[in-house]
């Protein structure tokens, strides 16, 4: 049922681990290149195809499974438990990560007794161009009264104070950490720093109020976030559709994609609306050593 893969399944491969999402992808094809990758194993059934991938980077083994269909089967399952008691023996100090398709909560449900602990779930989502979503994003002004600006270091609180107020509902009910902004301080703004000297990061100003900002990474929306008192006032439509024309026309990117939590139902509903498209469904999580 399982084999080792060969150089002609590398597009089956990027195919499999992209229903994941793109860092799956990315983490594979460097180890493939880089020598860095432990193994790769393809399963063929006459009903499902899967694939499970061992990368080993300078401090960490990322485990990456993802399958057509859910398995249940624990035969199947036992070859990724056999390769995960392997890496365990042999990790030393190294951080495990096990990526998961979230088609496959099977598997999913599996690990979860294992000593993983689940970092993140959620979709990821994809925007690719069309002649018509190029000339919907290049005929796209900012409303008059609205000002994109970058990093302003008098402004640096009232980013972190946005950000946590805007994300605030969603760590309750996600049980996360909440004001996590403002606990990181100046390691945060830092990084924010940073980011807009690649001119990946904006506010938006609606004359003298702060109503929203955005973080961008290569060409992934990192970050859209908008002050919950300006919700529901399209504001959030003005940052999507300015980031899209900077990212497809100025930067030349042919696709743009951006990840969401399963639990933001709301996020979700607008990515939909702003012409994006679900291309993947991560489940990722990290091993706990026993005590």
């Amino acid at each position: 049922m399982y084999r080792e893969m060969k150089k002609a399944d590398l597009t089956l491969v990027n195919g499999m681990l992209g229903r994941i999402n793109s860092s799956a992808k990315k983490v594979f094809n460097q180890a493939y290149e880089d020598g860095n990758l432990v193994s790769c194993l393809m399963y063929d059934d006459k009903n499902d195809r899967g694939v499970f991938t061992i990368v080993e980077g300078p401090n960490y083994y990322a485990l990456q499974v993802s399958f057509d269909k859910d398995v249940s089967n624990y035969k199947v399952i036992k070859v990724i438990h056999e390769g995960l008691d392997k890496i365990i023996k042999v990790r030393g100090s190294k951080d495990i990560y096990l990526n998961i398709n979230g088609y496959n909560p099977s598997i999913i449900n599996y690990f979860r007794n294992y000593n993983f602990t689940q970092d993140s779930l959620g979709f990821e989502y994809s925007f690719s161009t069309s002649s018509e979503t190029i000339d919907a994003i290049s005929n796209f002004k900012v409303e008059e009264g609205l000002t994109f600006k970058g990093f302003e270091e008098e402004n640096a609180h009232n980013y972190i104070e946005l950000l946590d107020d805007a994300f605030r509902q969603l760590d309750i009910d996600s049980n996360e950490e909440q004001d996590r902004y403002r606990k990181s301080g100046q390691k945060f703004l830092s990084w924010l720093r940073k980011v807009d000297e690649k001119k990946n990061f904006g506010a938006l100003w609606s004359n003298v109020d702060l109503v929203g900002v955005y973080i961008l990474n290569d060409d992934c929306i990192h970050t859209i976030a908008v002050n919950p008192k300006y919700e529901g006032k399209g504001f959030g439509n003005q940052i999507m559709k300015y980031c899209l024309k900077n990212l497809i026309l100025n930067k030349k990117y042919k696709e743009v994609y951006l990840q969401v939590l399963f639990e933001n139902k709301r996020a979700q509903k607008f990515y939909i609306k702003n012409g994006f498209e679900v291309r993947g469904y991560y489940c990722e999580n990290t091993y706990v050593s026993k005590m």
